[in-house]
């Protein structure tokens, strides 16, 4: 089994759990005995301010991707309150940013964020993927 190479198609592939497994398959000299993330990544930074926030979206391209994780209050989209977001800006880079007290002791304005958000995926003309997109939309439309 090429163990490195199994790994590089599963990190492509976003399947980062797995990795660990894989290497416990293969024989002991396969492969280095060290953790999935031991190369540093992914970095997820927690966004505590207005200035972090800022830095975070100064860092999504023009004409880029971004990746968007929302946390709610219940399951259905229409009903919840987005309490708390991840952006990832590549595979390495992510910000999670608490919009409510259930999350931190010191969240973000939800309004501020989502104002900033907004004005920042508008003007660099910015897609948006992640899982479950049709609720991501939904929540989205519902902050405005």
């Amino acid at each position: 089994m090429d163990v490195p190479a199994l790994v590089q198609i599963f990190r492509e592939c976003g399947f980062r759990r797995l990795i660990d497994q894989v290497r416990q398959l293969a024989p002991e000299d396969a492969t280095p005995a060290q953790p999935i993330f031991a190369d540093g990544e992914p970095i997820v930074e927690m966004i505590t301010n207005d200035a972090e926030l800022a830095a975070l979206l100064a860092k999504i391209p023009q004409d880029g991707e971004i990746a968007l994780r929302l946390e709610s209050s219940g399951l259905e989209p229409f009903r919840s309150e987005v309490i708390a977001v991840t952006i990832a800006i590549d595979e390495s880079n992510a910000g999670f940013i608490s919009l409510s007290d259930l999350i931190s002791e010191s969240p973000l304005s939800a309004d501020d964020f989502w104002a900033q958000l907004k004005t920042t995926l508008n003007s660099k003309n910015v897609s948006i993927t992640g899982n479950d997109l049709k609720s991501i939309l939904i929540s989205l439309s519902n902050v405005g």
